[in-house]
């Protein structure tokens, strides 16, 4: 029997079943989220309503939108895994573990390859991932301003921060404090770690009361503005560092690392100026709420920092992300083929095949990760390496489709 031509009724049913399941899974998911979320949070989510319901509504879908938008970027893989999995489930209405039954298998069995039966399915499936990618990257661009992309609570507002001691490879200082505020730019008590060649003598440490990030200017580069530092006056090398300029990475001209009173006039007494390249956005350590750069942020970064110093982790986000889709639309080639397999009739082995390559390639997208950040290998090697695993596994499944 010949080939059914492209787009005929079983072709938009089949596909219009998978978007069915797609959506209602998202719809559902998304709804028990916000439902169990919003519980713990009652007493917030009445004072928004007792401020206005516009403003209530907008608020928590502006909040609850960034949230889920977060959750996919991770969680895309099992979802598309369980869309796929469902839909051909529910074309298969035998309730058996054995048999297989439905609207696919008739068509099997009257003479139609199952390369054919899976077309719309590819098709579909490969629109649905590269649609719902392209949405997200939007959304990280231009919702940077939502309720819930700056912080964990309804109203947006920044609050105070964890910090992670982070280590400035421009200048080798190490920097720490506390109560990171996004808002201010600035933290409190700050301990500032200094490597001997900073220093010409030993390894020193400065604390002071507060830090202030200060953005480029005429007067100096960007750095830190520490006020209430203790015991500058006994800080004898700094003389020395002070009036010493010295190559920075990153940087057209020689600078002094260190700026004081003495040097500088817009530094008062008892404050002192660092150079650094770490804003205080790097400082905070990450959690729920904030919303991942976008691929033309991470791009700027990457380029800016690109003769500082490495930036693995942004590099290796940055190639992962340009070729998430791709991979996605791999998993599709995993696990279509084993569903329509004709050597596979238990259910139950079908659900437990499915999972694990979903797994195989979540766990090969962070070993690509892993390999860049800790090893140093190039960031484009270590984004390509679960499309060379899995394009040769996918040719080896797909000839399942021609049995």
């Amino acid at each position: 029997m010949n080939a059914i031509p492209f787009f005929t009724i079983v072709d938009r049913y089949f596909m219009r079943k998978f978007l069915f399941v797609a959506f209602a899974l998202l719809f559902i998911g998304t709804s028990l989220f916000v439902i169990f979320d919003i519980l713990p949070n009652a007493d917030d989510v009445n004072q928004l309503f007792q401020k206005s319901p516009w403003f209530a509504m907008k608020t928590l879908f502006q909040y609850y939108s960034v949230r889920m938008m977060n959750l996919l970027l991770y969680t895309q893989f099992g979802f598309v895994a369980a869309s796929t999995a469902i839909t051909f489930f529910m074309l298969e209405k035998s309730s058996s573990a054995t048999v297989r039954g439905g609207e696919v298998i008739p068509m099997l069995t009257s003479g139609f390859s199952r390369k054919r039966v899976a077309v719309p399915f590819f098709i579909v499936g490969c629109f649905f991932i590269f649609s719902m990618c392209a949405l997200e990257e939007v959304f990280y661009a231009n919702c940077r301003d939502w309720a819930g992309a700056n912080s964990g609570t309804y109203t947006g507002k920044i609050e105070k921060q964890e910090m992670d001691m982070r280590n400035d490879e421009t200048t080798g200082l190490k920097i720490y404090g506390l109560d990171l505020d996004l808002e201010t730019r600035s933290f409190h008590s700050a301990k500032i770690g200094i490597p001997k060649e900073r220093t010409f003598e030993q390894m020193e440490e400065i604390l002071a009361g507060s830090a202030h990030w200060l953005p480029e200017n005429d007067d100096h580069p960007s750095g830190y503005l520490l006020k209430n530092v203790v015991d500058l006056e006994k800080k004898n090398w700094l003389s020395r560092a002070s009036h010493k300029a010295v190559p920075i990475p990153g940087l057209q001209s020689e600078h002094p690392v260190f700026f004081t009173s003495e040097t500088a006039s817009w530094v008062k007494p008892g404050e002192l100026f660092f150079i650094s390249m770490l804003p205080p956005e790097k400082l905070a350590k990450k959690g729920i709420g904030f919303l991942p750069p976008s691929i033309p942020e991470l791009y700027r970064e990457v380029n800016q920092t690109r003769q500082i110093y490495p930036y693995y982790a942004e590099r290796a986000a940055l190639h992962i992300r340009i070729l998430r889709p791709f991979v996605e639309a791999l998993l599709l080639f995993l696990l279509i083929p084993v569903i329509l397999s004709a050597r596979v009739r238990s259910k139950v082995f079908v659900f437990f095949c499915l999972a694990g390559l979903t797994g195989l390639n979540i766990g090969l997208v962070e070993l690509g990760r892993a390999l860049v950040v800790q090893e140093g290998i190039p960031a484009s090697v270590g984004a390509w390496t679960p499309i060379l695993v899995l394009v040769p596994l996918s040719a080896i499944l797909f000839d399942e489709l021609y049995t």
